[in-house]
């Protein structure tokens, strides 16, 4: 959802940054292309072998792939 600025929110993981649509480029992100890893121990990315223990420190590991923003929100999957 744009707000009066036409900014948007990016989705790639990792990313969250707000961005307008004629900034967008394709090395503008900086972005997770993998998985979450997320063990009691072992928090990361599966693209990348930076690993952490603590919450806080995996959410400030930097994006590993460059890329453009992405503005659409990925849809929810259902929890088995």
């Amino acid at each position: 959802m744009a707000n009066a600025m036409n900014e948007m929110t990016c989705y790639n993981k990792g990313c969250g940054q707000q961005f307008v649509s004629h900034e967008n480029h394709p090395a503008a992100c900086s972005h997770h292309p993998g998985d979450p890893i997320d063990h009691h121990t072992d928090k990361g990315w599966s693209c990348c072998e930076h690993r952490t223990t603590e919450h806080e420190e995996f959410v400030k590991i930097p994006g590993c792939s460059k890329g453009s923003h992405n503005s659409e929100k990925p849809s929810e999957t259902p929890k088995e």
